[in-house]
């Protein structure tokens, strides 16, 4: 009897995720972001190239800015109105990533691979168990939901960036002795093109102009077979992904002073009810040091809008400022303590979903620092 209140409460529980429309919340987890930058402009993130940004889009690596590798810890946790007996919801991922050095193709060849492995882990509860009459026992459960990601992407660098890159997602879920499994493929495409002779001025003063790129780029997520659990399949929450941006920059070729990236996207979950979701997000930056960030998803079927708001402060644009020239150290004098100063920046992101009124999830706080060399 036990058994079957626990399929109950999954069937039950799905609500309690932001974005799951598909399935229980066996697998309702995967869409939600990793990504707090993201998270702060509307949950838009097919078309930027940051490295966690990999898990909307994984030809987003073949773009990565830093020369080595990244590491990021991202936690969540929502506060809940009083549901089913759950106390907290916690949702963390960890993302690393590296660039394979450049002497790894040849010299004439504008070819970037990246790699990443990201981490994500979801815990729902204390759950006060109950028999099939409703009864209460003495025991509590978490749900635990968990997806390990393995991606790679390449960019090509030309007249048009174009970068291609694959995700393979493996699935699992603990409730009290019950296991699940699953896995899961994603595939993005991602182009970038310099828009000549529109918002592009002449360089002036010390090499200053205004420049703009069109970003697009395209995914299609959690392709793969049903999840399984407790003798049952769910159909995993197939989602194809569409959005454009375009990105204004202020600067010179060694500082980016202000920078601007409006950005839509449109989200369609399938097979299901043809149900698409709007996405609209910004992000102004000043001396790529400090990021604003906004954000709105237009309504749902059954869900009402929502608004979100970020924040981000990178070490990258303060050093610039600070040191200037004294960050171009030649190779042969380069010591650790130097070469440190010169390559390691910590960026730190704040992000606010505002959902009252929307879910059992009436507002959700993330943050993450990531760690570039």
């Amino acid at each position: 009897m036990i058994q079957r209140c626990l399929i109950l409460l999954a069937l039950t529980a799905s609500t309690a995720y932001p974005q799951a429309k598909v399935g229980t919340s066996v697998t309702g987890f995967l869409e939600l972001s990793p990504s707090v930058r993201s998270n702060g402009m509307g949950t838009v993130g097919v078309m930027l190239t940051d490295h966690e940004s990999a898990y909307y889009n994984p030809a987003a690596l073949g773009f990565l800015d830093n020369k080595y590798a990244s590491v990021s810890f991202y936690p969540r946790k929502a506060r809940l109105v009083e549901f089913m007996d759950s106390s907290s919801i916690e949702y963390n991922s960890t993302v690393l990533t590296a660039r394979l050095p450049d002497r790894v193709w040849s010299n004439s060849l504008p070819v970037g691979i990246g790699i990443a492995y990201q981490h994500l882990s979801y815990v729902d509860g204390p759950y006060i168990e109950r028999t099939y009459d409703g009864i209460p026992t003495e025991r509590t459960f978490f749900w635990k939901d968990y997806a390990d990601c393995f991606s790679v992407g390449i960019g090509y660098s030309g007249v048009v960036d174009v970068g291609v890159g694959v995700t393979y997602k493996d699935l699992s879920e603990e409730v009290v002795d019950y296991k699940g499994s699953g896995d899961a493929f994603d595939f993005g495409l991602l182009f970038r093109a310099p828009l000549n002779g529109l918002f592009l001025s002449q360089p002036h003063g010390d090499g200053y102009r205004l420049r703009s790129s069109l970003l697009l780029g395209m995914s299609v997520s959690n392709y793969g077979s049903s999840f399984k659990f407790m003798g049952g399949d769910y159909v995993l929450p197939k989602t194809g992904r569409f959005g454009c941006g375009m990105e204004l920059v202020y600067g010179s070729e060694r500082m980016r002073w202000l920078s601007l990236l409006p950005a839509y996207e449109m989200e369609v979950l399938f097979p299901g009810d043809d149900q698409r979701t709007g996405k609209f997000g910004m992000e102004a930056g000043l001396a790529d040091a400090l990021f604003l960030r906004v954000g709105t998803v237009n309504a749902q079927e059954g869900l009402v809008g929502f608004d979100t708001y970020g924040i981000g402060v990178s070490s990258r644009g303060i050093k610039q400022m600070l040191l200037g020239d004294r960050l171009d150290v030649p190779a042969s004098n380069l010591n650790l303590s130097k070469f440190l100063l010169a390559h390691l920046n910590v960026e730190f992101s704040y992000a606010r979903i505002d959902r009252e009124g929307n879910t059992m999830i009436d507002k959700i706080d993330y943050y993450s620092i990531n760690v570039i060399l």
